[in-house]
Formats: C-alpha cells, structure tokens, sequence
C-alpha cells in the first residue's frame, strides 16, 4: 500500500470518528444530555430491533456485534421543584417500582428504545439498556420494569409484538450506575394480537385476538408460555380495548368517538361470564379503579366533555366538578383519590376524538378529586410552576404514590410531580 494511500485512508477514519463527535455534541446541546450518553446514542454498534438492521438478540442466543456501552449517570446540582422534567427527550412509556427502600420511574424513549430509570428520592439517572429499538408504538412493563411487550412497526409497516428481559449490567434487572448498559432480549409473539392488557401485579399479561365474530383471549405470564387455557368468548363485531384492574375482572371497552355511542363489559375470568356495565354513551373513556369497585368515565359531546364516578355495586353515578377525558387521570390504590390532568379551556371540537388526532390539544392543571365527598383540589399548574404548557396522559403513581408521573403529549416529555409539596 502506498504512502499516499495509507494516509487517504487514515484521514477518511478520522474524519468519520470527527463526524461521531460533533454529532453527539450537537445532540448534548439540543438534548441536554451529557456528552457521553450523546455519544453512545450516537454510536453505530448498538444492537436494533429486527427487520430495522442488526438483529436483536433471541432467548438463548447472542448477536454478532453486540454490546453496550457504559451506563449513563446524571443528577441534578440543585433541590428539585414539586413539578419537574425528568427526560426532555421523547418517551414511549414508564413504569415505577420500588427498590430497596428507593421509589424509581424506569422509561424507554422513543428515539432509541434505550431504557433509562431515574430514582425518585436519589434523583439518579441511568441508562439500562444500549438496544436501539427506535419507532416504538406501545409498551407495556412487567413487575420492576424487568420485562416488557414491545410493539412497533416494521419497515413493511406490519406491527410486530415483541416480548424482552431488561437484562441490566448485573444481568438481574438492577441499573448499576457506571458500568456498561445492559440489553433487550426476547422473544416475536403472534402478528394478529390487537389488544394487550397488563395484570395489576405485572406478572401476566392478557391479549386479545378477533376472529369474526369471537374474541379469544389468552393469559401469559411474562416469563412462560400460556398459563391457561385460552378465554375464548363471542363478542359483536367492534374493536375492544382490554384494561385488567382487578385479579379476577378484566373490562372491555369500545374504541372511542363522539360520533358513537360506547359500551363497557366486566369480564369475570373465573367465571367466564360478560356483564354489562355501561352502555349508549357517546365518546366513551373509561378508567377503572384498582379493585374494580369504581370506574371513572367520561363522555364526548360536541365542544364539551362530562366526567363521573360509577359505582359498579351500586349502580350509582356521580358528575365531578372537573371536565377531563379518563385516560388524563390516575387512581391511588384506596380509590377514595383520583388525579386528573383537566384542561384550562376547552376549545371547539368532537371529543374525545379531537384530541386522539392531535387537532386538539391542552394546557392542563392537575387536580385531585376526592370520589367521597367530590371535593377537588388543583395541586399544580405547569404553565405557573414550570413555566410549560403540559398535556398530560399516560399518568401513573410511584409504589408509595408520593410522586405523580406523566408524560407531556405536546413532546412526549417525562414528568413527576411530588404530591403533599
């Protein structure tokens, strides 16, 4: 090889390594994220989902090419805020947990797939994962963030269903801050699952598959084949949405428009019996209490939205004096509480509808509502205390419902929000 051609070559390599560096220094600053995580984000040999590139490795099996980098560490200087923003970056889903006596929101983004969990209490961040897995659509998390169902879609625009192991550095789940990042691994489910549904105690998940004019069901644990027999049950022809709020009940629901009028089923597994529990409601969202006792629902009308609380042994139902769609709110354990994210103003528009296509969108306070005495109480309001418009979904309590977590619809932001503050 020639002079002339060895150095042509070494000044390419550098050039490519050069490129690495500024594209994770952009990236820091736009992202504001430290440096070195910007570079292994960066990085060209993380391992990706299947029919994305490099082949994500399968139970029993290793990937050539695969491997993680060091664990991203960060916390913040000073005292955090009642409301603040745990991941500026866009996130798919979160889950909480408690961890030797620390309360910790793990996450997965939705440019990278990587898994990052952040402590509550320690305010330490740490990247899980390095598997890149980018587009995710939905995921669902079993006990600790330690497994999950992941569903994307494929370059051939074909959803595929994904269930992995969080194996951290330690191979045991467990973030070790400073030491490499640990991977996704798992196994491809059916193709024609449309619904999934995750027990209370995280342990199995429940999913559902249309077939004419029946709907089997199938529940699994997160780590073993089918545990039972499939629930194999007939329902009319509509598209179900699946909740599993109490060990023995699971609730179905119809998709939701302001231009149908929706219904909600108990479905007692032991039994196997359907019972209906709402029906002939336009723009129907429903948000069923831990235990199944209660169900928060609201109605979509024509500019307006109407929100309750339904008794399910009574068959009492109670207007609460905050206007919000279901899936903006969140019950504690007791269900005596309910925390709702309630728009400031709601504009013209077909709800729940509007706000699915994102031709509606909210600012929104946080409210809780005492169910008992239908007393609420604003406890937040982003705009006055974090100085952002926040459209929250996806809430969820830490194990010691403390801390509120949600995530920003507007950008998909991480938040939390210390309660009692």
């Amino acid at each position: 090889m020639s002079q002339k051609t060895t150095v042509f070559i070494i000044g390419i390599f550098l050039a490519i390594i050069g490129g690495f560096f500024l594209a994770a220094f952009l990236i820091s600053r736009e992202k504001e994220k430290p440096f070195v995580e910007a570079l292994r984000d960066v990085s060209p040999f993380g391992e990706i989902l299947p029919d994305r590139g490099i082949k994500l490795p399968l139970e029993g099996g290793e990937t050539p090419g695969a491997g993680g980098g060091a664990g991203g560490v960060s916390a913040p200087s000073t005292p955090l805020p009642a409301l603040w923003k745990i991941s500026a970056e866009p996130v798919v889903s979160a889950t909480t947990f408690l961890r030797d006596g620390t309360e910790y929101v793990r996450y997965i983004l939705l440019d990278t797939g990587n898994v990052y969990e952040y402590g509550a209490t320690t305010t330490v961040k740490t990247r899980v994962t390095n598997t890149t897995a980018p587009g995710l659509k939905e995921v669902f998390w079993g006990v600790g963030g330690e497994s999950l169902i992941a569903r994307y879609l494929n370059e051939s625009n074909a959803l595929k269903t994904y269930r992995v192991q969080v194996l951290a550095p330690d191979e045991g789940g467990t973030a070790v801050p400073g030491e490499s990042s640990g991977r996704l691994v798992g196994i491809f489910l059916a193709d024609d699952i449309d619904e999934i549904a995750v027990s209370p105690d995280k342990t199995q998940y429940f999913s559902l598959v249309s077939k004419e004019a029946t709907a089997v069901g199938t529940l699994t644990g997160f780590g073993t084949a089918v545990t039972s027999p499939p629930l194999a049950f007939t329902l009319p022809l509509t598209e179900w949405l699946p909740s599993w709020p109490e060990k023995n009940t699971l609730v179905f629901t119809t998709k939701s428009s302001a231009r149908a009028e929706g219904f909600a089923y108990a479905f007692d597994v032991r039994q196997k019996t359907l019972k209906k529990i709402l029906g002939g409601i336009s723009g129907l969202t429903v948000l069923p209490s831990p235990g199944g006792e209660k169900m928060l629902y609201s109605r979509g009308l024509s500019g307006t939205i109407d929100t309750f609380v339904f008794d399910i042994k009574t068959g009492a139902s109670q207007k609460i004096p905050v206007t919000t769609l279901s899936e903006k709110c969140a019950w504690e354990t007791s269900a005596t509480l309910v925390y709702c994210a309630v728009p400031e103003r709601l504009g013209a528009g077909e709800y729940p509808d509007d706000w699915y296509q994102g031709v509606a969108t909210f600012s929104d306070a946080l409210w809780s509502i005492d169910t008992k005495t239908n007393t609420p109480q604003r406890i937040a309001v982003p705009v006055r205390d974090a100085q952002e418009e926040i459209d929250a979904t996806s809430l969820i309590l830490s194990s010691d419902e403390s801390v509120l977590f949600f995530i920003n619809k507007k950008d998909f932001s991480l938040w939390g929000l210390r309660l009692g503050s």
